[in-house]
């Protein structure tokens, strides 16, 4: 058995959650606290955290952590949500914590963070039979709402839309919270779901939405008395409009579990104008947040629970969905996926490469050439955009920018270390550097796209030497030209040398 404590620094406060997790079976929450802190208007409102908030976050984790040392426990983590990333003075923040505490916060992304969330869904035992039809999952918060899109059991397409509560909020007081004045934000919020529905959705009407994080205390107490929190469609909006038209617009922080003051109509709003414009038939909200989402992510780890689900699969579901939003070739790019991993193989002793950069490489050879969408003269720019713009659940910034500068560097050849130092660290700029070389190399022999070889065998040899062989009919003369001017960069990057040798087979007379 472990005991594992998660803390959450989010828009509204601080939470503290402790879990006995017994390896095989189950795990089980023994604990809970929280406090109450409005830091997104403090970072909305004046770009920082307020030394007040500052110094309350301190002494509310110094309290926490002799509640975690008081069930020792095995291990903890405390991660700040996607919305204290853009406070001017977050680091600061992380600095003083370490010094008052010794506990080091983790500021996520919002693709980490959206993603440790999923982790804990994938872990409910219907969750297969959830997304089985057209399926869209809410994970609203206080910088934003994520929509990610499922068919048939497949992870399509997911999006991050800047329409936190604390924006609305933000609407809210500017327009003030007359009935005319609320009406008018619910017009702009479905606008901004418009775009979302009509790229991803079209006339589709999904047979669910999923709502993560619920906050709005009508629908707890409804959940309650709903089978494991299922509405129907006009179940859900019956509460939303019953809320609406209370006097107090009762929501509480699925952080402190408190009422949320001035954004406590932000939700009642948002969820509306996703209903009206993805009039899904079913309401799931399931009871869990980014604690349940720490957890199953340690207990995965550590392999004291089963992984529910293949993530990797999900990425590649997602690429190809991508893939097939810019008109691209899947038969064309899965043969440059599948010689760019077997090349991969082949050279595993020496190109120092983790099973991460496999996967990153994959997904680079599916999403290569996106860019031609938009323009043939700029494609590697373009490629470069769409991957950095387009959120993958699995993948974080920093890998998607990473597949973005291999595609880059596969159209337009290497660029310096210092055009990436901003993103970059010298280690992941090289390994960018491998992946796009073979990439190229796997490219020269495919150039027609037409698999003109019944056989491709890949052996690399202790005298640095990489044999490629292949069996075909066909003289291969361009791809011999282009494998030769590919090998010779190959080889600067590996120092092997790659050998392309073909091998004559009878064509079939019958």
């Amino acid at each position: 058995m472990k005991v594992y404590a998660s803390i959450h620094v989010g828009s509204f406060g601080i939470s503290l959650k402790v879990f006995e997790i017994v390896k095989g079976k189950r795990v089980r929450q023994i604990d809970e606290k929280r406090r109450r802190m409005d830091l997104s208007q403090d970072i909305l409102l004046h770009d920082k955290l307020s030394r007040e908030h500052l110094l309350e976050i301190i002494d509310t984790l110094r309290d926490m952590k002799e509640t975690i040392l008081s069930y020792k426990a095995d291990d903890f983590d405390v991660y700040a949500g996607f919305a204290l990333q853009s406070a001017s003075n977050a680091q600061t923040l992380i600095d003083q914590a370490a010094l008052a505490t010794g506990m080091q916060i983790q500021i996520l992304d919002n693709s980490r963070q959206r993603f440790i969330v999923y982790k804990a869904l994938c872990s409910m035992e219907h969750f297969s039979e959830l997304v089985s039809e057209l399926t869209v999952i809410v994970d609203a918060g206080g910088s934003g709402v994520q929509l990610t899109l499922f068919s048939d059991g497949k992870l399509l397409h997911t999006q991050h839309v800047y329409l936190g509560a604390t924006n609305i909020w933000d609407n809210l007081r500017k327009i003030r919270q007359s009935a005319d004045s609320r009406e008018a934000l619910l017009k702009m919020l479905y606008a901004e779901i418009e775009s979302f529905a009509d790229t991803f959705l079209g006339e589709q009407i999904p047979k669910r939405l999923i709502i993560i994080n619920n906050p709005i205390v009508s629908i707890k107490r409804a959940r309650l008395e709903k089978k494991e929190g299922f509405f129907s469609k006009k179940e859900y909006l019956k509460i939303l409009k019953k809320t609406m038209k209370e006097n107090t617009y009762y929501v509480s922080d699925e952080v402190t579990g408190e009422d949320v003051g001035d954004v406590r109509l932000s939700f009642v709003l948002l969820y509306r104008a996703l209903i009206a414009r993805i009039p899904a038939d079913e309401i799931y909200v399931p009871s869990l947040s980014l604690h349940e989402g720490m957890v199953c992510e340690y207990a995965y780890e550590k392999r004291l629970m089963a992984v529910p689900r293949d993530f990797d699969e999900d990425i590649f579901s997602s690429s190809w969905a991508i893939a097939a939003h810019y008109n691209r070739y899947p038969q064309n790019l899965e043969t440059l996926k599948r010689l760019s991993e077997q090349l991969f193989d082949a050279i595993r002793k020496r190109h120092g490469l983790s099973e991460r950069s496999r996967l990153l490489l994959s997904v680079a050879a599916i999403l290569n050439d996106c860019g031609k969408y938009i323009s043939l003269a700029n494609e590697a720019k373009c490629t470069y955009t769409i991957i950095t713009s387009s959120e993958i659940l699995g993948l974080s910034e920093k890998e998607r920018e990473m597949i973005a500068l291999i595609c880059y560097f596969f159209k337009e050849g290497t660029g310096s270390y210092e055009e990436c130092s901003g993103s970059l660290t010298r280690e992941e700029y090289f390994s960018v550097v491998k992946l796009a070389a073979i990439m190229s190399l796997a490219a020269s022999l495919d150039l027609n796209h037409m698999s003109s070889f019944d056989a491709l065998r890949f052996r690399y040899n202790d005298r640095d030497e990489l044999s490629v062989t292949i069996d075909t009919q066909d003289s291969l003369a361009m791809e011999k030209g282009i494998f030769s001017e590919r090998a010779a960069a190959f080889e600067d990057v590996f120092a092997i040398r790659p050998v392309l040798r073909t091998q004559r087979i009878r064509g079939n007379n019958g």
